[in-house]
């Protein structure tokens, strides 16, 4: 694994490999089967997707919190991998830094939310999440069929472009957004284009 690690103007992490390509093609298949053969994805609005000030809905995937469709974790391989992120991705963090907010990055509760953009003009506009860290990986077909996709954290005019190979973690609370996703000419959108999209959101707390 590699990290990159920056403490301003936000703290923020990049970890490259975090999944070994076993674990993240065997991730990949559980998602194409609850999108497309078990059909479990929802519209933004079911998954109490993030409102502006308005209410208005601020994105237009479809996706789920994985946690509510098995009844153990270790019914899914998702959530049975993704322990990773704790189990040495944040602690990884920890020993390569010695800034506070990373030193004191521990979370004691998650949800997991698998969104798929699968490149008909998909967004998610500038939004904060109520959590202490925000850990994102992306998931799609090799080569890309898309484009867009990329996390920005608009405050500060910082975009990462999509990869299969990173983890991102930052702070909910700092504001970020989805570009827009399209497929390339002459591919027709549908389970397996553009990419799918693991937030990990860990809070403090029961």
């Amino acid at each position: 694994m590699n990290i990159i690690i920056n403490t301003e103007p936000f703290p923020l992490a990049i970890i490259e490999n975090l999944y070994t390509k076993e674990e993240h093609d065997i991730m990949f298949k559980e998602m194409l089967f609850l999108n497309n053969n078990s059909n479990k994805f929802q519209e933004g609005k079911e998954t109490v997707a993030a409102k502006d000030d308005k209410d208005k809905i601020l994105n237009n995937t479809k996706g789920a919190f994985i946690d509510e469709i098995y009844a153990k974790r270790e019914f899914s391989d998702i959530l049975t991998i993704n322990r990773k992120t704790f189990k040495e991705g944040i602690p990884l963090v920890q020993k390569h830094s010695d800034y506070w907010y990373f030193k004191n990055m521990t979370t004691t509760k998650d949800h997991t939310l698998v969104s798929h953009y699968k490149g008909s003009g998909e967004f998610y506009r500038a939004h904060f999440d109520y959590t202490y860290v925000t850990a994102v990986s992306w998931f799609f077909k090799e080569p890309k069929n898309f484009t867009g996709g990329n996390i920005r954290f608009t405050d500060y005019n910082i975009e990462i472009p999509v990869s299969n190979t990173i983890t991102v973690m930052f702070p909910g609370v700092v504001k970020h957004e989805v570009t827009e996703t399209k497929v390339i000419k002459g591919v027709s959108p549908g389970p397996t284009t553009g990419r799918y999209v693991m937030a990990q959101l860990c809070t403090i707390g029961g």
